[in-house]
This record gives structure tokens, sequence and C-alpha cells, in this order.
């Protein structure tokens, strides 16, 4: 069974519409192109591919409340078996799989679709012939790991230093969908 024949059937059986259009607007050339920017195209295939690792990391977003070895099964993304059977792989695979293909396809494709979601939505959204964008920003906490105190640093605050590195996201949002154009985070 296909990746969008099982989407279709999660669909079809948990989430409803919403999802569908979501998935439908996903084009699978964005992860192809995503992958080999990343240079995770260029990988073996195995039985849980690239590919199936991006739909993967899309299905955990999507579906929070369930493991990740029940977004592989209910999506059916291990490479089904020699003989024709069901593909099976070990949980154990999941987070080695997640950290081969890397950020940075994810990052990619996360880019590419913002830009044409925002556009599309920007271009509904005229105001005298321009698209309407507003730039917005946060904070957010993060893992209090080396790696992140070495990159984003601890803030100070009236006591010190505050106990968790922070990033400052800003990000350029059509005005009216709030969909992300562009983003950047700003150390500490």
């Amino acid at each position: 069974m296909s990746f969008s024949s099982s989407l279709e059937a999660l669909v079809d059986c948990a989430a409803g519409a919403g999802l569908r259009a979501f998935a439908s607007d996903i084009d699978t050339r964005w992860v192809q192109a995503a992958l080999a920017t990343g240079g995770a195209g260029k990988l073996r295939r195995r039985k849980l591919p690239a590919e199936s690792v991006v739909w993967l990391v899309v299905g955990m977003a999507l579906f929070r409340d369930h493991s990740i070895a029940d977004v592989v099964r209910r999506l059916d993304l291990v490479m089904p078996e020699p003989d024709g059977r069901k593909g099976r792989v070990a949980p154990s695979a999941l987070p080695k799989a997640r950290a081969r293909v890397g950020e940075r396809p994810l990052r990619e494709l996360f880019r590419t679709c913002a830009r044409s979601w925002a556009r599309e939505h920007a271009d509904h959204d005229r105001w005298r012939g321009l698209g309407v964008y507003a730039m917005d920003g946060t904070t957010l906490r993060l893992q209090d790991t080396a790696e992140n105190v070495d990159e984003f640093l601890l803030p100070q605050t009236g006591r010190g230093r505050s106990g968790y590195p922070q990033a400052r996201v800003v990000a350029l949002v059509a005005a009216r969908s709030h969909l992300v154009l562009a983003d950047g985070a700003v150390r500490g």
C-alpha cells in the first residue's frame, strides 16, 4: 500500500477532511527536493527509506497523541519484505532513522511549504495589488543542553542568568492567514 493510500485510509478513520486537505498540499516532489538538498536523498534503500522518515515526522506532528511506532504502522511507511509480506521495523530503529535523515531536509521542506502556502494565501488577500505581510516574534525556551547553551546562550535576568537557553524567533507571515513565509532564530 502506498503512502498516499495509507494516509487517505487514516484520514477517513481518524482525522477527517482537514488532514486530507493538508496532505494534498505537500507535493511529493518537494520531499524529494528537500532530501536532495539536505544530502539525505543519496542514502541506500532501507526498510524505512528517507522519504518515509520525512512523512513520519510530518505524521508525528499531526498525530502527537500516538506513539511513533503507531504512526509508522498507521501510515504504512515500512518497505515490504522481498517475498511481498508486510515490512516490519523495530521501534528502536526509528530514532536512528530520524537521526540518519537529519534536520536539514525537514527544514528545507518546511521552508518550501511555507513559501508556497503563505504566498498563495497572500495572493488571495491583496491590498491595492500588494501582498500584505507582517513580522512577528516570540521567545522559546530550549532544552538545557550544553549544545543549546553554546548556541543560544543563557539570557540575563534580574538575579543572574536564566536556567534555560532561549531562542528568539522572528517570522514574516501572511497578515490574514498567519502562515509563515520566512523565519529566523536570533541568539539569546
